[in-house]
């Protein structure tokens, strides 16, 4: 197996931080004005990740055999909630 592919998030601030959530499960939860969260929050796991002055990151993440199954839910915001963040997966 042994394969990479990168993680891109991109529309966040210039130089800010995104978080990106990581769940076993997906939900959707209203949070009013700020949106939803479309994960579930039991298994949460928050990922704090810089942003480049044009307010994206790109993490490789190398897929070992020890991974295989494993499906995961993925999210992320920014401290500044009005703007929305796409993660995409390469």
């Amino acid at each position: 197996m042994n394969q990479t592919f990168t993680w891109q998030i991109s529309g966040g601030p210039a130089s800010g931080v995104a978080v990106v959530l990581l769940s076993a499960g997906t939900g959707y939860f209203d949070l009013g004005t700020l949106g939803f969260l479309a994960i579930d929050p039991s298994t949460l796991i928050p990922i704090p990740v810089p942003l480049s002055a044009t307010g994206e990151a790109k993490i490789p993440v190398n897929l070992t055999s020890g991974l295989k199954g494993l499906r995961l839910t993925s999210q992320a915001f920014s401290q500044d909630l009005s703007n929305a963040l796409a993660i995409w997966v390469k």
